[in-house]
């Protein structure tokens, strides 16, 4: 289901003229990693670093 949902927002993208999708998830999740970058052909291009300041 996951892959027909990515892949239904990837094509009306590109019908509105899009040329590049990004998307962002957890890096320790065992299950989004392998689908967006095994199954859905997306790469690593960034990593974002997050520090709390505040107890939460």
């Amino acid at each position: 289901m996951g892959t027909a949902l990515m892949g239904a927002a990837e094509a009306w993208g590109r019908e509105k003229g899009a040329v590049v999708s990004v998307t962002d998830t957890n890096l320790s999740s065992p299950l989004s990693i392998p689908f967006y970058e095994g199954r859905m052909g997306y790469r690593r291009q960034a990593v974002i670093l997050r520090k709390m300041l505040q107890p939460e």
